[in-house]
């Protein structure tokens, strides 16, 4: 342990004896029977066995190289819950987990071991008026591996909370924590706390008023920095509707003030602002179709996204998430928080990519910036860290595929969700203090008018503005719109909109003009076709841009569980250099459902480039995916993908094929087979897996899980073959 002041020194001694007399006391509420009576002990108890061997063969020399595995896993998780008074509740417990590794290879033999400890007490009061609470846990992991150091993390955390919940009355919350996280090799000694108060009130139903006020304080003793960071937070918005609900008013207001100070000569990590996220699950790392997925920056680390990447992730594609900054910043760090902690084995089986771009979240911005593999993983938080290069970009993106069942291990993780992104700015300290402040607001308005039964007219405006005072920088933006809607008769609806845009950046202009015209006719309950007409001008110092684009979509239902689409599209592109591209697109696709077994999905893409200035421009693009689930028993099922993909003149080939079977899905035991067979053309590499296994409920409290993986795959240079056998017991008390 490094040394520390006095007072430093006194103060940890203190919490730690107050974590001792809190818990000891609230154990002895919990055993004296004429207080309260135990409520729930539940004990749960896992012993995990793995073992693996793989043999690969390089085809050019005919040499093999050998590896085989063994892990042994024990877990054991006691959790108490006691009700003491009316509205005070006690939950306490202890887990303890320890992981015996040995890896051999060629001559070579390794030794991992690791020791994972976590006591926890938490007594909370929870009433219709307040609502409060104080917490203690301890975290400590011992690890000891061939060629290392015995290393120990410890985390020492005391949180408190205090609600207020009136009636009619502004809602209080208020909540501190305190995190001591060191290591007794002297490379970890930081105290981080933390204080957060929020306040919201609906006052006339229709205005809401929040306000939020974070301040935390990392203090690094090894490196001797300080870090304090304010976040404060106010927001009104207002909506309402008036005559008759003929007019809808929808405005609010929002300010954000960050300051930050920094002590200290060392590189240090300061957090980048985020404005908004996105995810997306796709093959192609450059696609544009997005979904919002703003619980990537919620700041949340415990609330899943949604995003699995464990087995219960599609595998078959590509998981894509993205942040949005508002403006072009610099970034150069990013934490990936995950929902549990991760062993070594699982950690090292994923391949992370790290896309840019700096404009938009067009395919042709995007481009690779860094690849990890694999990336590092916090000793004491559930998060991968990914650092590289700094970029300065407007839009960052992080690619993975979801863990393959051939990875050992991986049946104790059928699902690991994503649940935080973190962007960061590495910065160098001075001798003296850093400072930074940052200033954003925007206001919103939206205006709603049902002129009459067939038409309304709305105004959209938004400003927003953001002034950095350690980059010198101050960005502004605001937008102007209305749209009309109008319905002629029963047939034909129309659309049509236009918004204005203007932006400062750094010193530079830009101004865009956003216009679309659309037109549904509903020809029949089972055909309609909606014809669509977008254009974009783009005007700054260095270029100007023009993009138009004309689509006509038909929808049909051909007959009962027989729909199709058809998409038929031409745009015209034109740059600063009057370098013009004209493009025609054509998309179709059906989904056929003969009956409750089979399910059919085809869908075609062709983006042809007809005209081009653009010497070296790729001339055709296409895409044609076909899904086939099949389930002709209620314990058999069939999954077959297949994608023939051809971009920049290359075709390739993606294949997926998966067989589940149950063939006894009643009873105290039950078999499976699991069967897949994978091509991925990037490294042109062939995959096979058979994965039969058993699960034998012996008793209410005890099960068995067995599992038996054995994977082949295949490239240009090497045969690889693979095999491992792992046995679950879990008992549950």
């Amino acid at each position: 342990m490094p040394l520390r002041s006095w007072a430093s020194d006194k103060s940890r001694h203190m919490r730690l004896c107050f974590t001792r007399l809190f818990m000891s006391g609230l154990l002895g509420l919990v055993l004296l029977p004429t207080l309260a009576a135990a409520d729930g002990i539940t004990l749960n108890n896992e012993f995990n066995y793995t073992t693996s061997d793989s043999t690969t063969t390089f085809k050019d020399t005919n040499e093999t190289l050998s590896g085989s595995s063994e892990t042994f896993k024990q877990r054991y998780n006691l959790d108490l819950f006691q009700s003491i008074y009316p509205y005070l509740t006690f939950k306490g417990g202890a887990l303890y987990q320890g992981t015996d590794s040995t890896f051999l290879s060629a001559d070579t033999e390794a030794v991992r071991r690791e020791k994972l400890i976590r006591p926890f007490a938490d007594l909370n009061l929870e009433s219709p008026l307040v609502k409060a609470g104080v917490g203690v846990r301890k975290t400590q992991i011992d690890e000891n591996a061939t060629g290392n150091p015995d290393t120990t993390n410890e985390r020492d955390e005391f949180n408190s909370f205090l609600g207020w919940r009136p009636l009619d009355l502004p809602e209080v919350n208020l909540r501190v924590g305190n995190i001591h996280s060191y290591n007794n090799l002297n490379t970890l000694d930081s105290v981080y706390r933390q204080v957060n108060f929020g306040t919201k009130y609906t006052a006339w139903r229709d205005l809401r008023l929040n306000y939020f006020l974070n301040r935390a304080e990392t203090r690094d003793d090894i490196h001797a920095s300080d870090i304090v960071e304010q976040a404060q937070n106010a927001m009104a918005d207002y909506s309402h509707s008036f005559w008759n609900n003929r007019l809808a008013v929808s405005t609010g207001y929002r300010v954000r003030h960050y300051a930050t100070s920094v002590t200290g000569t060392a590189s240090l990590e300061l957090p980048v602002s985020r404005s908004q996220g996105f995810s997306a699950l796709d093959n192609n790392p450059l696609q544009n179709d997005f979904s919002t997925n703003n619980p990537l920056i919620d700041g949340d680390r415990t609330v899943s996204t949604g995003l699995d990447i464990g087995l219960g992730g599609d595998e078959g594609k590509l998981t894509q998430m993205v942040i949005d900054f508002g403006f072009p910043v610099s970034v150069d760090t990013i934490h990936l928080w995950v929902d549990r902690r991760l062993p070594a084995g699982i950690v090292n089986a994923f391949s992370w990519s790290i896309y840019i771009s700096p404009g938009t979240l067009a395919p042709t911005e995007w481009s690779l910036w860094a690849v990890k593999s694999p990336a590092a993983f916090a000793p004491l938080d559930n998060r991968f860290e990914f650092s590289f290069p700094a970029a300065t970009t407007r839009y960052i993106k992080v690619v993975t595929r979801p863990i393959s069942i051939a990875v050992p291990n991986t049946v104790e993780f059928p699902n690991i969700f994503v649940t935080e992104m973190e962007t960061f700015s590495a910065r160098m300290g001075t001798a003296g203090l850093n400072q930074n402040t940052s200033l954003d607001q925007d206001y919103n308005l939206d205006l709603n008018s049902r002129v009459t039964d067939r038409t309304s007219l709305g105004y959209h405006f938004f400003f927003r503005t953001r002034k950095d005072d350690f980059l010198l920088q101050k960005r502004t933006e605001y937008s102007n719109g209305i749209f009309v809607n109008h319905t002629f008769n029963e047939m034909f609806v129309g659309n049509t909109s236009l918004l204005r845009t203007e932006s400062q950046n750094a010193g530079k202009d830009n101004l865009n003009y956003t216009f679309a015209a659309s037109l549904r006719a509903n020809y029949l309950e089972t055909l309609d076709q909606t014809l669509t007409y977008s254009s974009l001008r783009e005007t700054d110092e260095e270029e100007n841009v023009e993009r138009n684009s004309l689509i006509l979509r038909t929808n049909a239902k051909l007959y009962k569980g027989v729909d199709a689409f058809l998409d038929n599209g031409y745009s015209i592109n034109k740059t600063v250099v009057d370098q013009n591209q004209e493009s025609v697109l054509v998309r179709m696709g059906t989904n056929i459902v003969p009956n409750e077994k089979l399910t059919m999905n085809t869908n075609y893409t062709l983006n042809r480039i007809v005209r081009t200035e653009i010497l070296d421009r790729k001339k055709v693009d296409s895409q044609l995916d076909f899904q086939v689930f099949l389930t002709p028993l209620s314990v058999l099922s069939l999954t077959a993908r297949v994608s023939l993909v051809e971009r920049d003149n290359k075709s390739t080939t993606y294949q997926n094929f998966s067989v589940n079977w149950l063939p006894f899905p009643e009873g105290a035991l039950q078999f499976f087979v699991v069967y897949t067979e994978d091509l991925t053309p990037e490294d042109n590499k062939k995959e096979r897996t058979l994965n039969p296994g058993l699960l034998w409920k012996i008793s209410r409290h005890v099960n068995l899980t067995t599992a038996y993986n054995h994977t082949r795959s295949e490239t240009n240079t090497t045969t690889t073959e693979a095999n491992s056998l792992n046995a679950l017991l879990r008992l549950i008390f």
